[in-house]
């Protein structure tokens, strides 16, 4: 069972990815592309992010002081990093060969610890993420609509939009925190604006929106599913 509460269960789920995808006549460029759901140059900046999993996990395990994984992790982290660097054969290359069975073995058992014991929050199944993506798209067709909106207000609203569309995309590797660390972004950049402008129909709209996106990837149950969630996290941050 894939967990992708945490930074090992996500590095678990791009490498065995990949190595279903690494096969010969594949290069590791396009097993990556293939594994991680992306085209062009989005597969290097993907895979910039799957890379930082490997610090991420370190620090997982230094915050919950456990010596033996952090033992563990320093033994297994090279193995871990071979194929999303490949440093002994050129991204044009064949990608056979790369992922080390007993390092993924490995990286599964630590998922499962820091799952119970460090997990960074709830992360929505497939048809969940999509109905936001659906309406994060609704949104920004509203900003773009509205044109009482200041050219510097929109361009905010928009980039942050697109932000999380971009992070709900590549939720399996940049997890829950990736997620709701953009959505907290946008009202913060948000409430720097005039009060008339923030409270403004559209704004309240995309704070609406951000604010169902954040609390979809909450990890306490009772905001996740309540009727007004969207409200969460102008709570939090208005407060």
């Amino acid at each position: 069972m894939e967990r992708l509460d945490n930074p090992a269960g996500r590095l678990h789920a791009a490498l065995t990815a990949f190595h279903t995808h690494a096969i010969p006549n594949v290069s590791v460029q396009e097993a990556w592309s293939r594994a991680l759901e992306v085209q062009g140059d989005d597969v290097w900046a993907t895979l910039g992010e799957v890379a930082t999993l490997l610090p991420r996990i370190e620090r997982a395990l230094i915050a919950s002081d456990n010596a033996d994984q952090l033992d563990a992790f320093r033994h297994w982290q090279a193995l871990w990093a071979w194929p999303i660097f490949a440093p002994d054969r050129p991204f044009g290359n064949e990608s056979t060969g790369l992922v080390d069975s007993g390092a993924l073995q490995a990286l599964s058992s630590m998922s499962s610890l820091l799952s119970r014991t460090a997990s960074e929050g709830y992360v929505p199944n497939d048809e969940k993420v999509q109905s936001l993506r659906v309406k994060l798209d609704e949104a920004i067709e509203r900003v773009l609509a509205d044109d009482d909106l200041p050219a510097d207000l929109r361009q905010i609203l928009l980039r942050r939009l697109h932000e999380m569309i971009w992070a709900l995309d590549h939720v399996r590797v940049v997890g829950s925190d990736g997620v709701q660390a953009v959505a907290e972004l946008l009202v913060v950049n948000v409430g720097m604006p005039s009060e008339e402008h923030r409270h403004g129909p559209t704004v309240r709209v995309v704070f609406e929106v951000a604010g169902t996106v954040w609390a979809a990837f909450s990890s306490v149950a009772a905001i996740r599913n309540s009727i007004d969630a969207g409200h969460a996290l102008l709570q939090m941050l208005e407060s």
